[in-house]
């Protein structure tokens, strides 16, 4: 007994030396940028996608910083272009096969690209679909569906979200297939992204959109973008001269129909004191600016 004790007092002793061992090796620089660079060599040889990154920084084991991120699609889209990126994430979350997953994001000076561009000879994808799809083991099967990413609580500041389709331009209002948004400052939590489904509680945003000049002042909803719909559950926003709250849904066929949304989108509208002025309506359902003629 006396030296079993010994031997375990031993062991958890040199398990906590290597563990800061360990700790200590992650931060020298010369170890960061070898592994930083074997990570994106592995990174680019099996997805096609270039990635480059300034400088990596390990906080103990669960949390990361990352200084100038760069995803290139193999059609030159910077996917991701980010100045800062914290992470909060267990190796767990990360690996576990299905999916990956992260507790939270703190995101500074970042732009996101979304952009459809070709899989294969024969089919068209969004980039960041594409790029999760080749991150998956090839066992040689095809997965029925791209692994989801999903991330607790984000938060951004200084934002840019651009969205690309290989779809027509909406030249009248908003273009519901070409548009960028640049962020002031957001707060998400529960973000999910799987195939053509984007889904998120909305706690603030606020934002402009390019073309129109559209302001939201502040949002809260609970959002989804699919190739079927687009969702605002237990909407408050607050956007141009304008108030919505509480339900907004848009069903469709397809993104096609956005295209014509006056006559192509049902939709199924819950308001409560609600104000929405014809100037702000006018950039989705072009026509109804002439409200303001018989006003």
């Amino acid at each position: 007994m006396y030296a079993l004790r010994w031997v375990t007092i031993y062991t958890l002793y040199s398990a906590f030396i290597l563990i800061v061992a360990s700790f200590f090796i992650l931060q020298l620089p010369w170890v960061q940028t070898r592994l930083t660079r074997r990570v994106l060599e592995s990174v680019t040889e099996q997805t096609g996608f270039k990635a480059s990154i300034g400088r990596l920084e390990f906080y103990w084991f669960d949390r990361l910083h990352i200084k100038n991120l760069r995803i290139t699609d193999p059609e030159n889209n910077d996917m991701f272009n980010i100045a800062s990126l914290r992470l909060n994430f267990t190796f767990q979350g990360l690996v576990q096969g299905h999916g990956y997953e992260l507790d939270a994001a703190l995101a500074d000076s970042a732009t996101v690209h979304l952009a459809t561009i070709k899989e294969n000879d024969s089919v068209n994808n969004l980039n960041i679909n594409v790029f999760v799809h080749r991150l998956m083991p090839r066992s040689g099967k095809k997965p029925a569906r791209t692994p989801a990413i999903t991330v607790g609580e984000v938060l951004l500041k200084n934002g840019t979200f651009i969205y690309a389709s290989d779809r027509d331009s909406i030249t009248q209002g908003f273009d519901y297939n070409h548009f960028r948004v640049n962020i002031a400052g957001a707060e998400v939590q529960q973000l999910f992204i799987q195939d053509d489904t984007v889904s998120m509680q909305v706690q603030s945003l606020q934002a402009t959109e390019a073309k129109t000049r559209l302001s939201i002042h502040q949002l809260h909803t609970f959002f989804r973008f699919s190739d079927r719909g687009l969702e605002f559950h237990g909407i408050e926003l607050q956007a141009g001269k304008s108030y919505i709250a509480d339900t907004v849904l848009f069903r469709f066929s397809g993104q096609d129909d956005l295209s014509d949304f006056a006559d192509s989108v049902w939709a199924e509208i819950h308001l409560k004191k609600t104000v929405i002025h014809p100037e702000d309506l006018a950039l989705f359902a072009p026509g109804t600016e002439k409200l303001l003629q018989h006003g």
